[in-house]
């Protein structure tokens, strides 16, 4: 396993490898989110609870485009995402000219008040960890502009 480590990282650029690690910082923060919907009883997907807060905080009910551009996301995947969110119950989507508006549902909304908790508390958990991924970034990044010299 070590050998496989090894010679996968000797075929890698410093910026491969840097967005390598990038990927596994974001699959590892994606885990953490997953276990704490879990914890909560919260049966969605880390999209899922980011979509149902949003939808919380923002004021009125936005269409799917303006849904997808709050998140950062993509607008097919947002549409995809809302479509199953639908047919569980938790929002509903209302025709309004070209656009569809996206609302909470009784059951949306308070499943989107347990994500928030469980998004929260990752959030504060990563806050915990974060100081010690800064420093190894800080080393790594030392190391790289030292090979460059």
């Amino acid at each position: 396993m070590y050998a496989y480590i090894t010679s996968f990282r000797q075929g890698l650029s410093e910026m491969d490898l840097v967005t390598h690690r990038v990927k596994l910082l974001h699959k590892w923060a994606d885990s953490l989110v997953e276990l704490e919907l879990t914890r909560r009883g919260a049966d969605v997907t880390s999209v899922q609870a980011h979509i149902l807060v949003a939808l919380l905080d923002i004021p009125a009910p936005p269409s799917q485009k303006a849904l997808a551009d709050a998140l950062g996301m993509d607008r097919m995947t947002t549409l995809d995402v809302v479509r199953r969110m639908e047919t569980r119950g938790l929002v509903t989507r209302t025709r309004v000219g070209r656009e569809s508006l996206v609302k909470l549902t009784d059951e949306g909304a308070a499943l989107a008040f347990r994500s928030r908790r469980a998004l929260l508390a990752a959030q504060r958990a990563i806050r915990e960890i974060l100081p010690g991924l800064e420093a190894g970034l800080a080393s790594f990044g030392q190391a790289t502009i030292d090979l460059d010299h």
